[in-house]
């Protein structure tokens, strides 16, 4: 029973994710009800044929005998074919849903714990963990619970054939689930070793092909090779173990079973049955057909059992990763009315390591301000408050008269633009990238964002234009080009206030006097804040504000 409560608890969590699946897996379910109902019709044909036409030598029921075989394979076919399609949809529609509520799990993380995760995990989520526990709804829920009820009518058949074999086929069952069991569990804890090294081995390998000039550079070839080597006999010592535990489940106790021991005492008991005349040979044959169903009904519950044991790792995972909410942060869900900020005696720090202490400032809507110190001094953490990406320890962060944590910063970072060197390029078309920042943006307004960023007379001087992929994170455009590239983007989202950080740090000094130029241009309603250990971008500012080394304890 606690196996039943499991996938029905499984069952109960993913119902609503099965979106427009629903439809495609009712109609799957009464696919398979209508596969096993037509199978059980199949044993009789073959009792007609050995008791009325070979022996009875009655020619006429060979006519039934053919058409009621053909007619039942052709029927068996078409519901099959259906049932694979449906299939195949239920389990798309699934997989989409949940791999669509695991990136919704992973955008909603509160800032904190994005230090924490790491590539591997979330690739694995995203992929073994998404199939395994998509696949549940047919292999573990449909299938068993149909090869539960037709197990059941099996054994009543048998029963009513003889009960003196039907005893013998029956006791079988028990011997068969607790043998898996003891099998699926070992190979349970082996697919946990192997999916905890499968999620180390993907972050490991990220991180090396990131750092593939640093890796020669420095000479960490012969570590990254024993590392790698590390992982790959982990793979190799647990596949082998959960490829022995496989073998056993699914070919050598089944062949032991059903080959040598059951099959023999029917044929052998079923003969003497035949001999003193208690059974007929039509009898026997169907008899021998139907516990061959029922066999392959019980073993396929009992590898069902198993195998939930073996993929229970993958699925307490996801189920975990969708269901809780401990990570998730809890956002305001008021709108800002307005875009004066204020930090009001701010303090914040790591442990005792103080950043900011009882610190103060007022920008006000339509403000452009400029932000330097001495690196360390706090600039990027500044931002990192702006933007609440970290909360103050003590004190207030205000858009307008609103608490920042009371604010919803889903709608808040629709009015804010952040620009920094490592803002995101995707490896596609200047125009694809462009229209991140506005996805409905019209042709005339992106050619005005791009005119406006200096960047039109460029792109109409490539051969297709607007069209030209940029390469991964814009390799293929210099810094100044990238960087008026990421302008135009932030031109085009037309936000309330923009936040330059560090944008001119790669650039040399004509490029930055351009793009000052730029910055310049940009509407007066629009609130700036520039922040940079160069003083030339400050020359578009109302003002500069120096963070001043006594906020920095550390």
């Amino acid at each position: 029973m606690e196996i039943v409560k499991k996938r029905l608890y499984i069952l109960g969590v993913l119902k609503e994710y099965w979106g427009r699946g629903k439809n495609w897996l009712f109609l799957n379910i009464v696919c398979c009800i209508l596969i096993r109902i037509s199978s059980l019709i199949i044993p009789i044909f073959y009792g007609l044929f050995i008791e009325k036409v070979i022996l009875a030598k009655n020619i006429k029921y060979l006519v039934i005998v053919i058409i009621g075989y053909i007619l039942t394979q052709i029927v068996q076919s078409a519901f099959s074919i259906l049932s694979v399609k449906s299939q195949f949809k239920t389990k798309k529609y699934l997989s989409k849903k949940l791999r669509v509520k695991v990136l919704n799990q992973y955008f909603s993380f509160r800032m904190d714990k994005y230090a924490s995760v790491n590539t591997g995990d979330v690739k694995m989520e995203m992929e073994d963990d998404v199939e395994k526990v998509s696949s549940f709804i047919q292999k573990q829920s449909i299938d068993f619970f149909l090869n539960c009820i037709v197990a059941c009518m099996l054994a009543a058949i048998l029963l009513i054939l003889d009960w003196r074999l039907a005893l013998i086929a029956i006791a079988s069952i028990p011997v068969t689930l607790f043998l898996d069991y003891l099998v699926g569990r070992k190979e349970g804890g082996v697919n946990d070793i192997l999916n905890n090294n499968d999620s180390g081995w993907g972050t490991w390998l990220d991180e090396a092909i990131k750092n593939l000039k640093e890796i020669r550079v420095y000479q960490l070839a012969e570590n990254c090779e024993k590392e790698f080597a590390e992982f790959q006999y982990t793979d190799e010592k647990f596949f082998s173990t959960w490829l022995r535990c496989w073998v056993s489940r699914t070919l050598v106790i089944p062949k032991i079973k059903n080959e040598l021991i059951l099959k023999f005492m029917l044929y052998f008991l079923g003969g003497i049955l035949i001999y003193h005349r208690i059974f007929t040979i039509g009898t026997l044959l169907v008899f021998v057909q139907y516990y061959s169903m029922m066999a392959d009904s019980v073993k396929a519950l009992s590898e069902a059992n198993a195998s939930l044991q073996s993929d229970m790792p993958f699925i307490d995972k996801l189920l975990s990763r969708i269901s809780d909410s401990t990570d998730i942060r809890n956002d305001g869900e008021k709108i800002a009315e307005n875009y004066n900020i204020q930090f009001d005696k701010v303090s914040f720090g790591y442990d005792e390591n103080l950043i900011f202490d009882d610190f103060s400032l007022q920008i006000k809507e339509g403000e452009r301000i400029g932000i330097k110190g001495e690196s360390g001094a706090g600039k990027s953490t500044l931002v990192k408050l702006l933007l609440g990406i970290i909360m103050p320890n003590k004190g207030q962060i205000r858009y307008g008269m609103l608490d920042l944590k009371c604010i919803n910063t889903k709608e808040l970072y629709k009015h804010i633009t952040y620009i920094s060197q490592e803002s995101i390029l995707l490896n596609d078309t200047i125009k694809n990238n462009l229209l991140i920042g506005k996805p409905d943006a019209s042709t005339e307004e992106i050619m005005k964002a791009c005119k406006d960023a200096c960047l039109n007379k460029y792109i109409d001087s490539l051969p297709e234009g607007y069209d030209t992929v940029i390469g991964e994170n814009g390799c293929n455009l210099s810094g100044g080009q990238r960087q008026r590239l990421m302008l135009a983007r932030a031109f085009l989202r037309d936000s309330d206030v923009y936040v330059f950080d560090e944008v001119t740090s790669a650039l040399d000094g004509a490029t930055e006097e351009e793009l000052c130029n730029i910055i310049n241009q940009i509407d007066r309603n629009k609130t700036i804040i520039i922040i940079s250990h160069r003083n030339t971008l400050f020359k578009a500012c109302d003002r500069v504000i120096s963070i001043p080394p006594i906020c920095a304890a550390g």
